[in-house]
């Protein structure tokens, strides 16, 4: 991965410095403000980096526990680009909106993904042939709605360990569920978001598509770092010891009498 400064100089090339405007800044990103140019508000790019790195770090050791992380963005200029992502990544994701109840009533969403996936095994096992065609038409119906709204998401057998949410203010309630839920909020958002509310902020401009790609792809290089080097669990020891000096006390352990000296 690239050093602080090349990011930071990357991140002032794609625009990532680049604020809202003074009008719609939050508080609590007053001290991230450095300048502004015009009306806009200007990041300090020491203080994005920095932040960046330690959410960076995290995003790491999720890749390395193999942990699951929740992608979510419904901004259309750049959803498709959360989607490339969290496809690269073979992670979740949710795009068109988020579905209330996602992380604070998991088990009555784990509910409505079990029903699409029969729907679409008895569709495919052609076990719809017995219904009339206006019955069939109303089953497609409900299974496309079903698809659309949980097909990013068919994996999710429990709740995620981490949720990465693009643009914090607009998915307030999101993070509210996560929040609730003591889900890990990753945000990726600019100067109009409560700083407070996400345990590992990305600011920076989402405006720009190019800074969101740029992040994006330092994100995904960071969990497939951590995932290159996944934990594994640890084999228990062998009770046996090999020391000589210690055989008898082995034997004893393994039921073995010790052969009495003449």
């Amino acid at each position: 991965m690239a050093n602080n400064k090349d990011i930071a100089q990357e991140i002032e090339r794609v625009g990532g410095h680049y604020a809202v405007t003074n009008r719609y800044r939050h508080p609590s990103l007053g001290s991230m403000i450095e300048g502004k140019k015009g009306n806009q508000a200007v990041f300090s790019l020491e203080k994005v980096t920095d932040l960046l790195e330690k959410t960076l770090a995290f995003v790491e050791e999720c890749g390395k526990k193999g942990h699951i992380i929740l992608f979510v963005a419904t901004r259309q200029e750049t959803v498709d680009l959360v989607k490339q992502t969290a496809e690269n990544l073979s992670l979740p994701y949710m795009l068109n909106r988020w579905i209330g109840g996602t992380l604070s009533n998991f088990t009555n969403i784990k509910g409505r993904i079990n029903k699409m996936s029969t729907m679409q095994k008895e569709k495919e096992e052609g076990a719809w042939t017995k219904y009339t065609k206006k019955e069939k038409v109303l089953l497609n119906r409900e299974l496309a709605k079903l698809e659309n709204r949980f097909t990013g998401i068919a994996a999710l057998t429990e709740l995620p360990k981490a949720i990465f949410i693009l643009d914090t203010r607009k998915e307030s309630i999101a993070v509210k569920e996560a929040n609730g839920a003591k889900v890990p909020v990753i945000g990726f958002s600019t100067a109009n978001a409560d700083i407070h509310r996400i345990q590992h902020p990305i600011i920076a401009n989402i405006h720009s598509r190019q800074a969101v790609t740029y992040i994006l792809s330092l994100v995904e290089e960071a969990y497939k770092k951590g995932a290159s080097n996944k934990e594994k669990e640890v084999p228990p020891a062998d009770s046996k010891k090999t020391d000589g000096g210690n055989s008898g006390m082995s034997q004893e352990k393994a039921g073995t009498i010790p052969t009495k000296q003449v």
